[in-house]
């Protein structure tokens, strides 16, 4: 059970490095005045030393004091220890929280996740069937997202959250039927899907897909291509086809 903690042992004097605490806790109050009109900084730090990790700081000058009220959802929580850092003539006192649960400090994870894949000769795509296209090269890959060896068709997410993903394909030049692509989460699941009618007997017609989807660690998607021209048609290999990508974002 949680009890709040104000007494003597958190008033802090001038030109003081004061240890209120040590191990977890929050902080719900501070108050603090000052005998001069010079600006002076107060500095709450993390730990026991007094340097490092800054958990808060602010100025105070007098003869206006500082009174800073700390809700519990607001609440400067300490996780190493307490201690305060006072300037001369900063006189200061704190209302504590000292918790008996224990607590691990948030662990963010900063790695970036993103990879762009290309395939470096064309492929063929049969009539009316949905294709898994394969990459044999990678223009970037950070975070070990894609192999050009095994599995060499999927993007795998290594580690869970929002991600933005997509693709794009160039089908040979023929007059005749639709051109599709779409995304597969984990070769099942539809996650996006563009079609397009054959733009002439002449260019080549190129299709592309992108979105944004919330995967769980170890999800994969895929990349297809469908077309119905009635005979095989080639995916062009091109400086900027085909290609698959994916960038995480939250």
């Amino acid at each position: 059970m949680a009890q709040l903690v104000a007494n003597y042992t958190n008033f802090v004097p001038p030109s003081s490095t004061s240890v209120l605490k040590s191990g977890t806790g929050k902080i719900h109050a501070i108050f603090a005045t000052s005998l001069s009109a010079t600006p002076a900084t107060v500095t709450i730090y993390d730990n026991t030393s007094g340097s490092g990790n800054i958990l808060f700081s602010f100025q105070v000058a007098g003869p206006l004091p500082v009174c800073i009220i700390l809700p519990n959802y607001l609440a400067l929580r300490f996780y190493v220890g307490c201690t305060v850092v006072t300037p001369a003539n900063v006189y200061c006192y704190l209302v504590t929280e000292e918790s008996e649960e224990s607590f691990t400090p948030p662990v963010a994870d900063f790695t970036t996740y993103h990879c762009r894949v290309y395939n470096s000769a064309d492929i063929t795509i049969p009539n009316a069937t949905y294709t898994t296209l394969t990459f044999d090269s990678e223009q970037s890959d950070q975070g070990a997202m894609h192999s050009t060896v095994t599995n060499n068709h999927r993007i795998t997410f290594p580690a869970a959250g929002f991600y933005i993903f997509g693709g794009c394909i160039a089908y040979m030049a023929h007059a005749t039927g639709i051109r599709y692509i779409r995304v597969l989460l984990n070769g099942v699941t539809e996650l996006a899907t563009h079609r397009s009618n054959s733009v002439g007997a002449t260019p080549a017609t190129y299709v592309s897909v992108s979105s944004g989807y919330d995967f769980d660690q170890n999800d994969y998607i895929t990349l297809q291509a469908y077309q119905n021209s009635g005979g095989d048609l080639i995916l062009l290999a091109t400086t900027s086809t085909p290609v698959f990508w994916a960038a995480k974002v939250l």
